[in-house]
């Protein structure tokens, strides 16, 4: 079921949603008509949101340009369809943290070449495809903790040749493979304590 769509003029709200639009902020608790104002949106936050799949068509007429930071906090989230940020050029901070996703498939992230912090923390994680995390050459700061992952594929940090921070905390690792960090030259700390 879909219950919000950001593809026409209109969305359809069941929750609070926040709009940040050149520094102006805007809380709607009612359907919301973006058809004034989609190139200025610079924020979008989802909040007191309940759904079981976020959509690969979610924002495929937002503009690419306009969006630098979207936030699916405490939605009960449990899938993350593929492409769904595809073409979201300008995406610098992706936040799905609080929610219900067991694993990540490739293309998750497809096309956000700009993202800086991806925070995936305090879910059910408990596999993540290798290739998860591929072509996100811009990101620093990546939180994986408080989720169930048990193993780590060697090449799943492949590529994110600027990550700095990485959070591992609170899985269920028990063994990494010491390829898995290779090539992390900008990595200043991963914590990863059980």
């Amino acid at each position: 079921m879909v219950l919000f769509n950001l593809s026409g003029t209109l969305l359809v709200v069941l929750c609070v949603l926040f709009l940040k639009c050149e520094g102006k902020s805007y809380h709607y608790t009612s359907p919301v008509d973006l058809s004034s104002h989609p190139s200025d949106i610079t924020s979008i936050t989802f909040r007191n949101f309940s759904f079981s799949t976020i959509l690969s068509t979610t924002f495929q007429h937002v503009p690419p340009s306009c969006c630098e930071e979207i936030h699916f906090d405490n939605t009960k989230t449990r899938t993350l369809q593929p492409f769904t940020f595809s073409g979201m050029s300008f995406l610098t901070f992706l936040s799905i943290k609080n929610n219900k996703l067991s694993d990540l498939d490739y293309g998750s992230f497809d096309g956000i070449t700009s993202l800086t912090h991806l925070l995936l923390n305090n879910n059910q994680l408990s596999q993540l495809d290798p290739l998860v995390f591929h072509g996100l050459t811009s990101l620093y700061y990546l939180y994986l903790n408080n989720n169930q992952l048990t193993q780590l594929d060697p090449s799943l940090f492949g590529g994110l040749k600027n990550l700095i921070w990485l959070y591992l905390d609170n899985n269920h690792l028990s063994k990494l493979n010491s390829s898995t960090f290779h090539g992390l030259w900008c990595l200043v700390k991963t914590i990863s304590a059980k």
